[in-house]
């Protein structure tokens, strides 16, 4: 799959023309969807998949991939619809699971943080923001005719809620203390960006784009964090200013004063390491076709591939060769780019003044080399559809910019859509004799633990043990609702739960080939331990309700059969009650004195004394009193009143 052919066409008898033409290192599919442009949807019944249905032709809209590989598409431009639509890469069907298929429509905030059937962001055009975030909850910030808000999509239950943000557009940023997170900070309105990331803590980060607020119309480069536990934005990077220039320092050594510039952004690709990166976009000079790299761990940028200049040509060898020559050319709008399951980034398509490309590249951000995998150095390439459902050779989608894309748990580059009015959905099929899926994603951590206990009936402290795989070298603990919340240790101790109910824990384990994550949710429940008390009434004892009772004596123990909540004592003595509740934690009432009756010299119960029986406090007639008290258990407060010992 190295072959390369040189056509020569002869113009004017004089002029010669070189087009290089590349075999491909894979197979395209045209799998579903029209090859017509600007067609309109088939939508087939809400909620019901089928591979007839397809949304309609639409360019730059928002994507997510979902837990089960389920790849997701909203909104975006042409029709300007604000559907939710799911797409199954195994069965080939599309599901429109959301909307009202009419175009146009406004958002509906509903109550910030309450989550509403009715809620939607409404039309969202020119690139929004989207994340994935560890639970498998959508999100979403920013396209053209929006506000400053972030959104949040839960699939299991089919709703949007409005987390942060405003309900104005043009909104200005907040930007507050570049580093710490405040309630009051929050990005301004911006469109044309999609470089958004989600890190093993589960924080969204996003970084720059086309600034449309009042008062900053202009290219970004702000990079910022959302904390999704504290609903806080951090400013962390870059200016609060528009139109900065690229700052590159050199190729490859990091700096805190390097910085990308302000640009329009259109990738989303994180490294196995937990490092971000992007690849080009259009700046005030023109298009870049530079990578970078930023590291969250250090807080810097580092330029680490590309060309410093704008515009560049780019370098189209050959296929399926990994070099430090190979470069794409410069561009934007090239959105449907992903990172496959070895931490390698992959890119097609996009947009420079003379056109739209469809070529699909590789980047290894391990050895920072580019392979180029099927297209070609022209623009505006018709492409050839084949057969619906048929892989060939002789495939390959006609140019485009706009389009989204997913990476397959099964190592396949999906792509749907874009400018040229597309509603067609593709898959490569890569060739493994051109590219490796043996990767070092096996050496990864394999992230798991136990704990001392994990569930109690008393407010404790308990101790962790890393039981994780493949050799980890660090850790990142989050233990919600205990003190201390977080531990880097690699067993963590002393970890003390002083509230009661289900908490998570969760676990980021690295190595030098990156860092993986688990959270066992509600893996520690503390419950309430049951109050107990008793008391007598008359000549029975009586404990608080519980689920199981058992009555014991001092000195004498287990009273055999005592298993009611309530218990008649037959002698004077000293009695306490075990109980348990539905979730078998136990509690020990006080201990209480029995005394079942006094009697005078005629062997009468008197009323002389009283309570009958006693607890605390005896009280005594001296007028009526006829008997002998024995006092080695009470002794003398008052003329009339005697008190246990």
């Amino acid at each position: 799959m190295k072959k390369q052919l040189t056509i020569l066409l002869l113009f004017l008898l004089q002029n010669i023309v070189t087009i290089t033409i590349y075999a491909q290192g894979g197979t395209w599919t045209w799998i579903s969807g029209s090859s017509n442009a600007n067609a309109a949807g088939v939508y087939g019944v809400q909620g019901v998949p089928s591979v007839n249905n397809h949304p309609p032709a639409v360019y730059e809209p928002c994507e997510w991939k979902d837990k089960q590989g389920n790849f997701w598409i909203y909104s975006g431009l042409y029709n300007s619809y604000s559907d939710l639509w799911k797409f199954n890469p195994t069965t080939l069907e599309w599901t429109w699971v959301k909307g009202n298929g009419i175009p146009g429509q406004q958002p509906v905030y509903g109550t910030k943080g309450v989550g509403n059937i009715l809620n939607s962001p409404g039309v969202r055009e020119y690139t929004a923001v989207t994340w994935v975030d560890t639970a498998g909850n959508f999100w979403l910030f920013g396209g053209e005719k929006s506000s400053n808000a972030l959104w949040k999509y839960e699939v299991n239950s089919n709703i949007w809620t409005w987390v942060s943000g405003s309900t104005n557009t043009f909104v200005n940023g907040v930007y507050g203390i570049k580093g710490i997170p405040s309630a009051m900070n929050n990005p301004g309105s911006r469109l044309e960006t999609c470089s958004g990331w989600t890190d093993a803590l589960n924080n969204l980060w996003l970084f720059g784009g086309f600034g449309e607020a009042n008062s900053s119309t202009g290219l970004l480069n702000d990079l910022w964090k959302y904390d999704i536990t504290n609903n806080e934005w951090a400013w962390m990077s870059g200016d609060s200013t528009i139109n900065e220039k690229v700052n590159y320092g050199i190729k490859g050594v990091s700096n805190s004063t390097n910085n990308p510039g302000g640009r329009s952004t259109y990738n989303k690709w994180i490294e196995k390491s937990g490092n971000f990166g992007i690849f080009g976009g259009s700046e005030i000079g023109g298009f870049k076709n530079d990578v970078w790299r930023f590291q969250p761990a250090i807080n810097e940028w580092v330029w680490v591939n590309g060309d410093s200049i704008a515009n560049g040509f780019g370098n189209y060898i050959a296929t399926c060769i990994f070099d430090s020559i190979g470069l794409p050319k410069s561009r934007g709008e090239q959105r449907s780019s992903v990172t496959d399951n070895c931490g390698r980034f992959w890119l097609y398509g996009g947009y420079i003044n003379s056109g739209t490309f469809n070529d699909l590249w590789v980047f290894d951000s391990q050895q920072l080399k580019w392979a180029l995998l099927s297209g070609n150095n022209l623009v505006n390439q018709a492409g050839n559809y084949g057969v619906l459902g048929m892989p060939s050779l002789g495939n390959i989608p006609p140019s485009r910019m706009g389009a989204v894309a997913w990476w397959s748990d099964n190592n396949k580059f999906y792509m749907f859509g874009g400018y040229g009015q597309y509603c067609d959905m593709w898959v490569f099929d890569p060739d493994t004799n051109c590219i490796s899926f043996n990767c070092i994603n096996n050496l990864l951590p394999v992230p798991n633990f136990s704990s001392s206990d994990s569930l109690f009936c008393e407010k404790q402290c308990i101790d962790f043990t890393d039981i994780s795989q493949n050799n980890p070298t660090s850790w990142q603990w989050t233990f919600n609702g205990a003190s201390p919340s977080t531990s880097t240790d690699q067993n963590p101790t002393n970890i003390c739960y002083n509230n009661y109910g289900s908490f998570d824990v969760t676990l980021v384990a690295c190595n030098q080939f990156g860092c993986d994550t688990i959270t066992k949710n509600n893996f520690i429940t503390s419950y309430i331990t049951p109050l107990d008390s008793i008391w007598f009434t008359n000549d029975t004892l009586f404990a608080l309700p519980a689920y199981s009772y058992q009555w014991y004596e001092v000195g004498t123990g287990l009273i055999a059969n005592a298993t009611q909540n309530y218990y008649v004592p037959l002698t004077v003595g000293n009695y306490y009650c075990i109980t348990k509740d539905t979730d078998g934690c136990e509690s020990t009432s006080n201990v209480i004195l029995y005394t079942s009756f006094f009697e005078n010299d005629n062997h009468e119960i008197s009323n002389a004394v009283w309570p009958n029986p006693a607890n605390e406090v005896l009280f005594v007639n001296p007028q009526l009193l006829t008997i002998k008290i024995s006092f080695s258990k009470f002794t003398i407060c008052k003329a009339e009143l005697f008190c246990m010992k």
